[in-house]
Formats: structure tokens, sequence, C-alpha cells
């Protein structure tokens, strides 16, 4: 979402955000399979959000920062998206719930 704090700091959020899952997963599953899938993710995420950043010093882009307002939507509906796929999306897409020890 543009225009909060975590877009203007980070400036390419998914690119992040699919390196904190990776490595998250990558942690999570001990698979030689599982290894090598997330492994390859996380390689390419880092690689990807390292360009991206890079490109973005060499053409001098800055994200602004408006208000507080859009940081608590942003963190507010990602909190709601991450809980329904939680509990609801994973175990029935996946077949694996993500809260079971």
């Amino acid at each position: 979402m543009p225009g909060n704090c975590i877009w203007a700091k980070v400036g390419h959020a998914i690119g992040l955000g699919t390196l904190i899952w990776a490595l998250a997963h990558l942690l999570a599953n001990e698979t030689v399979v599982h290894v090598m899938l997330f492994e390859e993710f996380s390689l390419w995420a880092a690689v990807d959000l390292g360009s991206l950043c890079r490109c973005d010093r060499i053409a001098e882009i800055r994200y602004s920062v408006p208000g507080d307002s859009r940081d608590v939507l942003a963190l507010g509906a990602g909190a709601i998206a991450w809980l329904v796929f939680a509990f609801f999306g994973h175990p029935r897409l996946l077949g694996v719930s993500p809260l079971e020890a």
C-alpha cells in the first residue's frame, strides 16, 4: 500500500515479504525438496530486492510518507489477511495448518 512508513523505508515490500516468507518456510520444512524449493525462492527474492533497491538509488527515487493513518491501515489489513489465510486458507488449500505444533 503506497504512502506508509513501511513502503517508504523498504520501497519494495513485496520483495521483502517474499524473502521473509521463503526464509520462514525454509526454517519450518526439513525435507530436501522443501529446502531446495524455498532456498531458490529466498535466493531469487534477495537478488531481486537488491536489484530493485540499486535501481532506486541510481534513479534517486525517494518514497514520501504522507501520514500515520496509512500505517495503521496497512498493518491492520496485513494482520487481517494473515489471520484469515493462516486459519482458513492454508489448511484448506495446502492441507497443513501453520498453527499446529
